[in-house]
C-alpha cells in the first residue's frame, strides 16, 4: 500500500480529473472560452488514465489483501 499516490485512492480522498468540455465541436478549457491546445489535451487525457489506472490498482489491492 505504500505505493506512491495510492493511499488518496484508497481512502478516498483522490478526485477523478473531468476532461476538458467541448462547446461547438471544439475542446475548449475549463472556463469555456479558451480552445485547448492538443498538448493540454494529451495531459489531461494522461492525468484521467493515471487517475484509473491507480483506483483500479488499489481496489486489486485491497480486495487481495483481504
Amino acid at each position: 500500500m505504500g505505493s506512491p499516490g495510492l493511499m488518496g485512492n484508497v481512502e478516498g480522498r483522490a478526485t477523478k480529473p473531468n476532461p476538458y468540455p467541448v462547446v461547438d465541436g471544439k475542446v475548449v478549457l475549463t472556463d469555456e472560452k479558451t480552445t485547448a491546445t492538443e498538448d493540454e489535451i494529451r495531459t489531461q487525457d494522461k492525468c484521467i488514465e493515471d487517475f484509473e489506472m491507480k483506483e483500479y490498482l488499489a481496489r486489486h489491492i485491497i480486495i487481495n489483501s483481504v
